[in-house]
């Protein structure tokens, strides 16, 4: 049964309602500042980490499908792709000239950020049990999904599968 907003806010309320947001904004913030300090070493920005994400899952994507798979407009996710090509992190496909790949060094820099994101997240849960890590994930899974968040066509148990670390 989904829980229920009072009519009148009362201090009870109040405090479990704007708890629940105010510890998830604030975990959210603490999550983005750990996170960007993380790629600091590996040379990537977050929208950056976020191509070699995508990348590292599929092979041969157009820039315009990393635009419609993160929302930014396919100049921007073309500019990021041009940086990742700059960087040797990214090559264009021989076969199809419109599409991206990760290169060698590419592949090395997704495992690694794959296993920093890996260590992070361990961290971060290791007050938790499996289990109630398990229930947290699915929960706010749900809680996403009713506040019309799409759908992470990359989730983090098919990622995971993708790479050996």
């Amino acid at each position: 049964m989904p829980a229920t907003y009072p009519e009148k806010v009362t201090q009870d309320s109040r405090s479990r309602y704007l708890g629940v947001a105010l510890a998830l904004s604030r975990l959210g913030v603490h999550i983005t500042r750990t996170f960007t300090e993380l790629l600091g070493p590996l040379g990537l920005s977050t929208s950056q980490a976020a191509i070699v994400r995508i990348l590292g899952h599929r092979d041969h994507v157009t820039q315009q499908e990393v635009a419609d798979l993160l929302g930014f407009p396919p100049a921007r996710a073309g500019e990021l792709i041009d940086e990742l090509r700059g960087a040797n992190w990214v090559e264009i496909g021989d076969e199809q000239p419109d599409s991206v790949s990760l290169s060698r060094s590419g592949r090395e820099l997704y495992a690694r950020l794959l296993h920093e994101a890996a260590t992070f997240e361990a961290q971060l849960l290791s007050v938790l049990t499996e289990d109630e890590a398990s229930s947290l994930f699915e929960l706010l899974r749900r809680v996403e999904a009713a506040a019309g968040l799409h759908e992470d066509r990359l989730a983090p148990e098919t990622l995971a599968a993708s790479v050996r670390l």
